[in-house]
Order: C-alpha cells, then sequence, then structure tokens
C-alpha cells in the first residue's frame, strides 16, 4: 500500500544569525489515509518544522520526501505552492482566519483557491454544507472575528474540509480552547480521519490520547517513540489534483470580497481618490491657465479699443486675391455662430470700438454753462446754457449690432431695423420706450468729440450669460453708419458759408442719420455749433454748410477742392447732445452721400478665454477665414508683478502635485499594509504568489479607476453648472489633460501596489 506521505531520512535547518539550528534532523516515517497521528514532544523539539515540512509550506535539505510514492525534493517555491494548495487542508492554533470575512465567505474562499469553478449559488450551498458538518451553519453570515475561539477552530476546520484534500494537518488546534472546546475539536478531527490523513501537532499529548491511533514523540529534532496506540483502517489515496484555478478570475473574486468585507476602508479610499483627482483637476488647471504669457502683459489699446478678451476679429480674404478683403454677409455669421463656444458673432466689428453710455442709466454726467452776449464790455442781458465737458462713465460698455443676437434669444417684439431702433435686456414693458444714448470712440474721433441719438426699444432679448448682461443691441443700419464714420479716411468735410466764395475754417466731421426730413437739402448741427453771439446778432440766420465726402473726392482741406464737388446744406436746426464734429443728415442724403456700406472684419465673442486656442484653430482652419485674438494681439508688454505672480502660483501647485503624488502613495500603502495579516491567510490557503498580487493591483487599481472617473463626473458636472472656483480651472483642461492626470494617477497606484508586493514577499520570506 503506498503512503500518503513518506519521509525518508529527511533533514531541515534553520539559518539564524549566522547559526545553524536543527529542525528535524534525518527522520523516516510513513502516514497513511484513515490514521489520525499526533506529534508531540517539548517546545523545540521540531514538531511545527515536521509538520510545515510535510505541509510543503518548508523546504528540507536532504533526504527525501514522497507524497502518494511520488518524491519532491525537485520542487521550487511555486510547486510547492501548487501541491499545498492542492493536497493539504491546514488548521492552526492562531486559527489564521480572514476576521474581516463572514464565516460563509473564508470557507467559500478556501475553495476558490482550491480551483472550484462552480457557480457562485452552488458555491455557497456547498460551503454551507461543510459548515453543517462542523456545527456553525446558523452562524455563516457573521463575521469571523465576533465569533467564539471554538468556533473560529471549528470554521478552520470546515475551510480545511472545504479544499477536499486528502491530508489535513492541524498544529495545536487546542492550544487556544478550553479544555470542553478542545476535546471536542479532538472529537472532530477524529470522525475526519475515517476518510483523510489527520496529523496534529500539541503538546498536551493526554487530551488527544483517547482518540487518535497513533502518537510520534520528537526531541531534538529525531523521533524518539512511534507508538500505534488504536487500531485504525489504512486505506491508499491516489495523488489526484485539483483543478488548476484561473488566477485573474481568483484574484479579481478576492479583490471584491476585501472591496465589501471591509466597508468603511472601501469608503475611505473612494473618498481620498475622489479628492486626490480633483486636487490634481484644480492645480492642473491652474498650471495650464498662467502658462499663457498673454495674461501677464499689458493691455496696449492702440490698435484695438475694445480689449474683451473673449473678443476675435475676423477677416475674409478673396480665393482669387488673397491680399484683397471681402466683405461679410449673413451666411458668415451664422456660420461663424454654429463653432463651439462662439456665444456672439458680429458682422460689424469696427462697430465694437465704440463706447456707448446710456444717459438715463447716469453713464453720462452733463455740465452747462451760461453763456452771454457781450457789446464790448458791456453784458447784454441775453444767455443761454451751454453743454461744456460731459463727463462719460461706464467707459466698458461697447456697441453690438442685432447681428449678435439669434432669434431665439428674441423673448418679445422684433429686430431693429432704422437707424434709432435698438433689442435691450429686460422686461417686455421697455418695449416703445425711448433713450437717450451717447458715443464715443477716443482714437478715432478724439478726446472731446462725442455723439448722441434718441433711440426707441422694439425689442427684448435674453442676455448672454457669457457677456454684458445690459448689453444694448443696435440695429444694422445704426451700425454700418458708425463703420463708416469709425475710419479716419471716410471722415466729411464741412464749411460754413459766409458768401460765395468765402468759407470760415474747414471741420472734419462725421455725419449720421437723424429725422430730420429735409428732403436731402439741409443739416442739423450741435447747440454750440454757433456762439451765443452769433445767434443774437443773427449771424447764424439762414447759414449753409458747404460738404464733401471720401464718396465724392478724398479730401483736402487746403486745396480747391471743395468748390469742385460742395454740397450746400441749409442748417435747420440743432441738437444738444453731440460736439461740432457732427452733422445729422436725412437718410436720403446719407445714402446719396455715402452709399452702401459693407464690414470687411467680424467681432466674435467666446464663452471664455480658454477656449481661444480652440476657436482660433476651428476659424482658422477655414480656407477663406484669418482670426486673430484681440487681447494677445494687443497685449505686448510684460507686467512684473504679473511675472512674478504666475510664477509662484505655477511653483505653488507644481509641489502641490508632488506632495499629492506622495501623498497618495503613503496612504494606498499605508490601506494595503492594514490588510496585510489576511495576506498570509490566503497564502497559507495556497493562494499562489501571483494570485496574491494580482488581487492587490485589481483591488486598489479598480478603486483608482471608478472613483477617478466619479471624480471626472463630479468635476464636469460643478463645472457645467459654472461653479466659480471648479468651473475657473476646469475651463482649461481639455480630454487629454484628464487622460494624462489618469495615467499619472493609475501609475502611482501601480508603482505603491508593486512596492508594497515586493515587501510582502520579503516578509513571506522571513515568516518561512
Amino acid at each position: 500500500m503506498i503512503p500518503a506521505v513518506k519521509l525518508e531520512n529527511v533533514s531541515m535547518y534553520y539559518n539564524s544569525n549566522n547559526n545553524i539550528n536543527v529542525g528535524i534532523n534525518g527522520i523516516s516515517l510513513e502516514f497513511y489515509k484513515g490514521e489520525f497521528v499526533a506529534v508531540t514532544g517539548e517546545s523545540g523539539s521540531g514538531k511545527t518544522s515536521l509538520i510545515n515540512v510535510i505541509g510543503a509550506s518548508l523546504g528540507y535539505h536532504s533526504g527525501e520526501l514522497y507524497y502518494f510514492g511520488e518524491p519532491s525534493s525537485h520542487f521550487d517555491d511555486e510547486e510547492r505552492e501548487s501541491f499545498r494548495r492542492d493536497h493539504i487542508g491546514y488548521v492552526c492554533q492562531n486559527y489564521n482566519l480572514i476576521d474581516s470575512y463572514t464565516v460563509l465567505q473564508n470557507v467559500v474562499a478556501s475553495m476558490i483557491i482550491g480551483g472550484s469553478d462552480l457557480p457562485e449559488k452552488t458555491l455557497k450551498e456547498k460551503a454551507l454544507s461543510y459548515l453543517d458538518k462542523v456545527g456553525i451553519k446558523d452562524i455563516a453570515r457573521s463575521k469571523a472575528s465576533k465569533i467564539s475561539s471554538g468556533q473560529k477552530q471549528r470554521l478552520a476546520i470546515a475551510r480545511a474540509l472545504a479544499k477536499e484534500t486528502d491530508i489535513i494537518l492541524a498544529d495545536e488546534p487546542t492550544g487556544n480552547l478550553d479544555i470542553e472546546n478542545g476535546r471536542e475539536i479532538v472529537s472532530l478531527l477524529k470522525k475526519l480521519s475515517a476518510d483523510h490523513l489527520v496529523i496534529m501537532v500539541t503538546h498536551n499529548i493526554e487530551e488527544a490520547r483517547d482518540s487518535v491511533s497513533r502518537i510520534i514523540r520528537l526531541s531534538d529534532g529525531h523521533v524518539v517513540s512511534d507508538i500505534d496506540v488504536a487500531p485504525s483502517e489504512k486505506s491508499e489515496c491516489s495523488a489526484s489534483v485539483n483543478k488548476k484555478p484561473k488566477e485573474s478570475k481568483t484574484a479579481w473574486t478576492f479583490s471584491n470580497f476585501n472591496r465589501f468585507a471591509r466597508p468603511k476602508r472601501t469608503v475611505f479610499l473612494s473618498i481620498f481618490i475622489l479628492i486626490i483627482s480633483i486636487a490634481c483637476f484644480v492645480f492642473l488647471g491652474m498650471i495650464i491657465s498662467n502658462l499663457d504669457d498673454t495674461l501677464v502683459r499689458e493691455y496696449n489699446n492702440s490698435a484695438f479699443i475694445n480689449p474683451d478678451m473673449n473678443r476675435i476679429v475676423i477677416i475674409k480674404r478673396d480665393k482669387n486675391d488673397p491680399t484683397a478683403k471681402c466683405s461679410f454677409d449673413d451666411s458668415d455669421v451664422e456660420k461663424i455662430s454654429k463653432l463651439k463656444y462662439v456665444m456672439e458673432a458680429d458682422k460689424y466689428d469696427l462697430a465694437n470700438e465704440v463706447n456707448y453710455y446710456v444717459v438715463e442709466d447716469g453713464d453720462v454726467e452733463f455740465r452747462f454753462t451760461e453763456e452771454f452776449v457781450y457789446n464790448g464790455p458791456e453784458k447784454i442781458d441775453e444767455s443761454r446754457n451751454v453743454l461744456v465737458n460731459p463727463v462719460f462713465n461706464n467707459n466698458d460698455r461697447y456697441v453690438k449690432s442685432s447681428t449678435c443676437v439669434s432669434k431665439d434669444r428674441l423673448i418679445k417684439g422684433k429686430f431693429p431695423e432704422e437707424v434709432n431702433e435698438i433689442l435691450v435686456v429686460g422686461s417686455e414693458d421697455m418695449i416703445g420706450k425711448e433713450i437717450v444714448i451717447a458715443f464715443k470712440t477716443r482714437f478715432i474721433w478724439g478726446l472731446v468729440d462725442y455723439y448722441s441719438q434718441k433711440m426707441k426699444i422694439v425689442g427684448v432679448v435674453r442676455a448672454n450669460p457669457y457677456g454684458d448682461r445690459n448689453q444694448v443691441y443696435f440695429s444694422e443700419a445704426f451700425c454700418r453708419e458708425l463703420v463708416y464714420n469709425y475710419s479716419l479716411s471716410y471722415r466729411c468735410i464741412f464749411h460754413l458759408e459766409v458768401d460765395e466764395n468765402d468759407f470760415l475754417t474747414p471741420l472734419w466731421g462725421y455725419a449720421f442719420v437723424d429725422d430730420v426730413d429735409s428732403k436731402g437739402e439741409a443739416v442739423l448741427v450741435s447747440n454750440d455749433f454757433f456762439s451765443t453771439a452769433d445767434i443774437y446778432y443773427g449771424y447764424a440766420d439762414g447759414r449753409s454748410l458747404v460738404t464733401s465726402s471720401n464718396k465724392l473726392v478724398q479730401p483736402d482741406p487746403y486745396s480747391s477742392l471743395v468748390t469742385r464737388s460742395k454740397i450746400i446744406l441749409k442748417i435747420i436746426g440743432y441738437r444738444e447732445y453731440m460736439s461740432r464734429s457732427f452733422i445729422k443728415i436725412d437718410k436720403t442724403l446719407y445714402d446719396d452721400f455715402f452709399g452702401e456700406v459693407e464690414s470687411n472684419q467680424m467681432s466674435v465673442y467666446i464663452e471664455d478665454y480658454a477656449y481661444m486656442d480652440e476657436v482660433l484653430s476651428e476659424i482658422n482652419a477655414i480656407e477663406e477665414y484669418e482670426a486673430l485674438s484681440v487681447y494677445r494681439a494687443s497685449a505686448i508688454k510684460y507686467d512684473e508683478e504679473k511675472v512674478i505672480s504666475r510664477n509662484v502660483t505655477i511653483g505653488i501647485c507644481s509641489f502641490a502635485l508632488v506632495i499629492i503624488a506622495v501623498l497618495t502613495m503613503f496612504v494606498l500603502g499605508a490601506f494595503l499594509s492594514l490588510n496585510k495579516n489576511d495576506y498570509f491567510m490566503l497564502r497559507q490557503l495556497g493562494m499562489n504568489k501571483k494570485t496574491m498580487y494580482l488581487t492587490n493591483y485589481f483591488e486598489i487599481l479598480s478603486a483608482t479607476v471608478v472613483f477617478y472617473f466619479v471624480a471626472l463626473i463630479i468635476s464636469l458636472a460643478l463645472d457645467a453648472f459654472k461653479v466659480d472656483f471648479v468651473h475657473s480651472v476646469m475651463k482649461y483642461l481639455s480630454w487629454y489633460h484628464y487622460a494624462v492626470i489618469f495615467a499619472v494617477v493609475m501609475l502611482i497606484a501601480y508603482l505603491t501596489v508593486s512596492r508594497f508586493n515586493a515587501g510582502l514577499q520579503k516578509q513571506t520570506v522571513k515568516r518561512r
């Protein structure tokens, strides 16, 4: 009959502090299925060494150990692990249970490690049957840490049974139990010996003497006695090999066990990953937002007056002549408006360079002086109030045309058509009201020149959430006038006629359409065009202006050009809120005088400056368009304070990311260390190194993946709802930034687990 285990002159030694200590020395023994063997002896006699050699937990140095008639001296670590997993059921003094698992999970874990691939339901039913055999089925759902010592030892036996091996090794199984529980465990092991080889190490042979079939006594690593104390039905067992477990599947199962067995730790890990992921988004966003040199430069308004950071200017090139500019039409506005992040597209870019001031809102403070008429030193009792040096506030309002407004933004009313019609953001009852609006553009009209016009509200619109929520939108007709009058080369010249051949000093000026009905023969001027004395003495009566425009000739005040192209307009009235450089004419005269004005520059307003590169790239990808950022084109000179502040911010954020990386490695390492004892228990059950390492990888990396994306979803949601702090940095991040953060976080998690696994291997070796 072939023994289940046969030792033939087997010796094993320990190397401790450069000293060689004997574990077992020249032992020869045979063990058969059906035996219940007790191994006893004094402390240090070699009992545990013997059982560890038999259980393939330790290698041996000489002799031969046979399992089922096959030698094992050639086994390497991996082969010993496989043998232990497939053929050894182990019960020890300290139970070696996984306390965080339930009683049922401990048994299921043993079955999975043993290679069982039964469905989950069947697996649990079978595990319950083993618990029933040892009498603890009723506590199957209890945590292993919450049951009594006797119940723990019964669970350890049930777990050994679940592996369905022929050999069960019990190392001091009663050592931590009282007498009654100890007897019950010995009795249970005796029952199991009917169809197993049971080898029990004990220091108290008396409690087992009446139950065991054989007693082996050791001393100094030698067998000093081997006595059969009771008959046993020995039987032969074959070296049947359980199915090899699938390492990845087993590791995934145990990572799930760990995740749900320790909910508090899992919640902590989840919250930690959420926090560090969001922190990475924030700090990286702050770094990227500060990399743009434009933001640390001073804005120079010599090229563009309107400094809106979100503004893009587009010109349209002729496909046949790239040097020529083309005018924009409604189809261009529609095409650009469809681009991502574009909020408004204004066909009349130059009009956007003009400031507007709502008189009723207090944007202008008008100041008047009383002007008297003098006859030499004598003051004549005639006076009038003359407007002088008005103060303009709120210089951050700029004209936009109604082409900026999509039809879906119109709440009530209509789009403006006439020069004096406007759209406003407000309530429906504002429709029909008239307001006075003044206009200035200091670099074209000069510092003191201004113009005003009474405007009628014809429509109410929803505000652009990314721009000025109180924006007024002007008609295309009015914006065409602004475009014409914005250019220096488009100014007109007008002179006051004294008689047919004599003129006063000519003025450069600008013409706008007013509601004067003069059939193209008259003009309105500012109320200070003439002095009080001129009016009193009748000098202003019936006077006319002689004017010319760029449509007719190139203006030249020092030539006789005026007489060759003069148009005589009768002054028939005055307007209070405009300077002397402006005249107002009717629409008929304006059309004849200037003709149709076209715009060859378009302004585009995007949601946020953070998207500037993306939008510029899309626009410039369209063949006929050329686009530039107004702010970037005008930010030239570095501001030292801003540069220092930017560098400090980048430094702090970079340091914070390094701290996050170190903290992540520390916390993940600490989290894994909390499970260290469990890993040793699993190894003793027969889990191989690769499966154990994969379990750690799956547990940490899967949690990192899941909660990184949860953090991403939360951050994107906060960004979508424009939560200020989050949106201010998230808007600078693109998909590839999230990919980089994800890769780095995963790399940190992977390196942390790898480092922990390496340390775990070293400690496993030490324990052996």
